[in-house]
């Protein structure tokens, strides 16, 4: 059963294409994490999440300026809880990202999944540096 026809080798392919540099790949990169990495959804429900955080933060360190709190009991320098959302995260993002957990499941009553979706979102966005 056997055939005479012979199999073609596939050539190597030689590229003469220069290699791009660090910045281009670093934006080609960059564009098809978002683009393949997550869907869209998901992409918009994590901007949700980090926007919102963001904002719960922010009202958070207006109250504590209006009532003139440079530290607060906890030893949590008002200055520093304002950037615990930035890139990169610092000492106190954990505890602010606690705090925002706690207000939206236990005092908004928002579901596990919920929280898991806000946890999801700073953790992807903080890997993202």
């Amino acid at each position: 059963m056997g055939s005479n026809h012979s199999v073609k080798k596939s050539k190597e392919r030689k590229t003469k294409t220069k290699t791009a540099d660090f910045e281009t790949l670093q934006n080609i990169h960059d564009a098809r994490l978002v683009e393949y990495g997550k869907s869209k959804n998901t992409n918009k429900a994590y901007a949700g999440h980090i926007s919102r955080g963001r904002k719960f933060l922010a009202d958070i360190v207006a109250e504590r300026e209006l009532k003139g709190i440079e530290v607060c009991d906890k030893g949590i320098p008002t200055n520093e809880l304002a950037k615990a959302f930035d890139k990169p995260p610092n000492r106190h993002s954990a505890v602010a990202l606690e705090f925002f957990l706690v207000q939206k499941v236990f005092t908004e009553e928002l579901s596990k999944s919920y929280a898991e979706g806000i946890q999801g979102a700073f953790a992807d966005y903080w890997d993202k540096m």
